[in-house]
């Protein structure tokens, strides 16, 4: 299992403890994927669920980082990336001091997807877990 390193509000706030709550859901959801993926070949979230539940597990990643978490090639993952980036559910900005490295985090229209991992995750991953039969 993963261990959360969300993205950051101040410790102790009500934002942090949401988002600390968010992606150990996100963690949960993941490995349930996965689980279901190695046992049925079929995944149950999609390459853009995938990316940003990882973005709200670490916070922010480097690009080819965020694409082992999409079963995607190349190219789709970059279409896909631009769509995100451009409904504001992710940001992407260059290394300063290394104009090769891009990191991708989550944008300022994410946290409406944190509060309701935050809020109903349990109950997603119990049924996600339950329906794919994985217990």
């Amino acid at each position: 299992m993963r261990a959360p390193n969300p993205v950051l509000a101040p410790p102790f706030s009500k934002r942090r403890v949401i988002e600390c709550r968010a992606a150990k859901i996100a963690t949960i959801l993941i490995d349930l994927d996965d689980l279901l993926i190695k046992k049925t070949g079929s995944a149950a979230l999609s390459p853009q669920a995938r990316l940003l539940l990882g973005l709200l597990i670490h916070g922010s990643m480097q690009m080819k980082v965020a694409l082992m978490y999409t079963p995607l090639s190349y190219r789709a993952f970059y279409i896909m990336i631009t769509k995100l980036k451009a409904q504001a559910l992710i940001q992407i900005n260059g290394v300063e001091g290394d104009r090769r490295i891009r990191r991708v985090k989550l944008g300022r229209r994410s946290a409406p997807i944190i509060k309701l991992l935050a809020a109903n995750g349990h109950a997603l991953a119990e049924k996600v877990s339950a329906s794919a039969n994985l217990h």
